[in-house]
């Protein structure tokens, strides 16, 4: 499919995938949602006499946060948190629930992890975090 083919989709199958892409990779369990950001530095070269600001464009800022269902098993995404970089790929459709269509990596890169775990009386246990970029990231721009 050509990129901008008004492909829509609900993110009922989204995942976050530790490792390698899938089928292969780990799919991370219990996980509800995750955000990437794909923001870039801009540097104010403005001068006397320039009509309007003038911005050049720094390097890309590839970070992100993830929450979910903490997974008292060994929840990968916490236990990461305490180790180095880890190979993470974002999958907007895992091609893995039936109502699926095809499956759609959005990134994926090597990212440093931290986690935060929120225990309440009348809710699940969760966990949330944020990543950011240790390396390159590669950004999906359709097939």
């Amino acid at each position: 499919m050509a990129a901008n083919a008004d492909d829509r989709r609900s993110g009922i199958n989204g995942a976050i995938v530790i490792g390698a892409a899938l089928p292969g990779g780990t799919v991370v369990a219990a996980k509800t949602g995750w955000t990437f950001s794909n923001s870039r530095d801009f540097f104010d070269g403005s001068a006397f006499a320039d009509t309007n600001k003038r911005w050049f464009p720094g390097l890309r800022d590839a970070q992100g946060t993830y929450e979910g269902i903490f997974d008292n098993s060994g929840d990968l995404l916490f236990n990461a948190a305490a180790l180095g970089a880890q190979l993470l790929r974002l999958y907007s459709d895992s091609n893995l629930g039936a109502s699926s269509i095809s499956l759609v990596e959005v990134a994926h890169g090597s990212g440093f992890l931290d986690a935060t775990v929120n225990t309440s009386l009348n809710d699940m246990v969760k966990v949330s975090g944020q990543f950011r970029a240790a390396a390159n990231w590669t950004i999906f721009t359709g097939s």
